[in-house]
């Protein structure tokens, strides 16, 4: 019991803390509130200005810091201006000041305050942080602001230049639609004149094959009326012979008695001078020279046969003269063609004649395109026998 009294009545072995050690341990406290605080501004500071905080290795906040600031945060939404000219000087609170305005900009350095002395108080301390606070409160505030300002504006102009185009867009495609609608109707007028011009057209087509029928019909009966037309000339001139190779002796010259004696001389006819001519007379000069051929009339047409009947026979040895019947032009044409083919079928032995303006074989005109040979002269009398 006395040895315990004794370590009672020691100041060291008591509860009680001496009065030095107190002093001590109230200094360390103060100053890990200090270190705390000054942790908790860089890490607002850089959290404010940059993206990555300074200091990664960060102190919790003690008890008394966290009343302190829990006190302080009715006044947060408030705007406040620096109150310390050292404070605005080095906080750069101006208006223009931030990263839109100055590409390089750099965050201001957070400004540092002297460690107090021991002897101040508590609010002393409060009122220096939560100045700091509301200082860089205040500079974020104008920075958002101007933020806002810039973004405003810009996106002001750019919806002016958005509604500028908007609206040209919209004129331009107004004054589209009204040249696509002036088109159409274009269009329609042609697509109707179009419709009109085809109609017409089928019109003229239809009617120029009415004309081509027609013309065609005209055509074949055109060609009818000039065969008939032939058919009546060369009736016409059924009595009539043209006399060749006959010399004139005088440009007075009786053409009727000449003919008759060249009838009764070199046809050996006698009784020529019987036969009557309803017109003798000469034909224009020819061009090889010979002389003008003589063309006679016969007032009867058995006479005209009967002279015709012996010219074979009285001028085979005589080739200076020649007796032919007369045709039109035409017809004279189409028999002078026929001739070479006519002489090819006297040297084949195959009786054939020229009649009108056809090759006459065995009662059959000729046909160019027949592929079966015609029978020889002998061969034909060999079978009729």
């Amino acid at each position: 019991m006395g040895k315990n009294k004794r370590n009672r009545s020691d100041n060291s072995k008591t509860g009680l803390t001496p009065p030095n050690k107190t002093q001590i341990n109230m200094a360390s406290h103060y100053h890990q509130q200090q270190q705390s605080f000054s942790n908790v501004l860089s890490q607002a500071h850089d959290t404010l200005y940059t993206s990555t905080p300074m200091n990664s290795h960060t102190t919790p906040l003690t008890g008394t810091f966290q009343q302190n600031y829990h006190n302080t945060t009715n006044h947060m939404n408030q705007t406040f201006e620096c109150p310390n000219p050292q404070i605005q000087q080095t906080s750069h609170c101006s208006p223009n000041a931030g990263p839109t305005s100055n590409p390089r900009y750099q965050p201001p350095p957070l400004p540092s305050f002297p460690s107090l002395p021991l002897s101040q108080s508590d609010g002393v301390r409060s009122n220096i942080t939560m100045e700091m606070l509301f200082s860089t409160v205040n500079i974020m505030n104008q920075r958002l602001e101007r933020i806002d300002f810039v973004v405003g504006d810009k996106l002001s102009k750019l919806d002016k230049k958005l509604d500028d185009r908007f609206n040209n867009i919209e004129t331009k495609i107004s004054n589209l639609h009204q040249e696509i609608d002036s088109i159409k109707n274009t269009q329609n007028v042609h697509a109707q004149v179009l419709e009109n011009e085809e109609k017409h057209h089928f019109e003229i087509a239809d009617r120029m094959n009415l004309v081509e029928d027609y013309t065609e019909e005209i055509n074949t009966e055109k060609n009818q009326l000039k065969e008939e037309y032939l058919k009546l000339q060369s009736h016409s001139m059924k009595c009539n012979l043209i006399f060749g190779g006959i010399i004139q002796t005088d440009e007075e010259e009786d053409t009727d008695t000449i003919l008759k004696n060249f009838i009764k001389t070199e046809l050996d006819m006698p009784d020529a001078d019987e036969i009557d001519f309803q017109n003798v007379h000469r034909l224009r000069p020819r061009r090889d020279g010979k002389p003008r051929n003589i063309i006679a009339r016969f007032t009867h047409y058995k006479d005209h046969e009967r002279v015709k009947k012996v010219v074979p026979q009285k001028l085979k040895h005589k080739p200076r003269f020649t007796i032919n019947q007369q045709y039109p032009t035409e017809i004279s044409n189409r028999r002078q063609k026929l001739f070479p083919k006519l002489k090819e079928l006297h040297r084949s032995n195959i009786r054939a004649s020229l009649v009108y303006d056809q090759i006459i074989i065995n009662g059959q005109p000729y046909d160019p395109t027949r592929e079966e040979p015609y029978i020889p002269i002998h061969n034909n009398q060999a079978g009729l026998s």
